[in-house]
């Protein structure tokens, strides 16, 4: 059985994917987008929608020793396009990646 946590993560994702397909995304985006949601999710244990600024800043710092730099970006384009659609707003005074912010 599934917790209420994986619950709200399921529906989450849906939605995610949804809003990707909606806004004309080519397959290659949703499936970068999407991987970094999933990606994220397994880095977190609590629901995308309750993380916080320390939690993005700690997991963007580990994964840019670990990965390369596009990677790391479309990791943060991912999280923001979620948070973006499902009316989270932590990324946005989370961290800035070469000026992209």
């Amino acid at each position: 059985m599934l917790t209420v946590a994986e619950t709200t993560l399921n529906i989450l994702y849906e939605q995610h994917l949804i809003n990707l397909t909606l806004q004309g995304k080519r397959p290659a985006a949703i499936d970068g987008y999407s991987r970094a949601v999933r990606h994220n999710s397994n880095y977190f244990d609590p629901s995308p929608d309750s993380l916080t600024t320390a939690n993005l800043k700690n997991h963007f710092n580990s994964l840019i020793q670990t990965h390369s730099w596009n990677t790391v970006k479309i990791d943060r384009n991912g999280l923001q396009s979620a948070q973006s659609a499902l009316s989270i707003h932590v990324l946005n005074s989370c961290i800035c990646i070469e000026g992209f912010c």
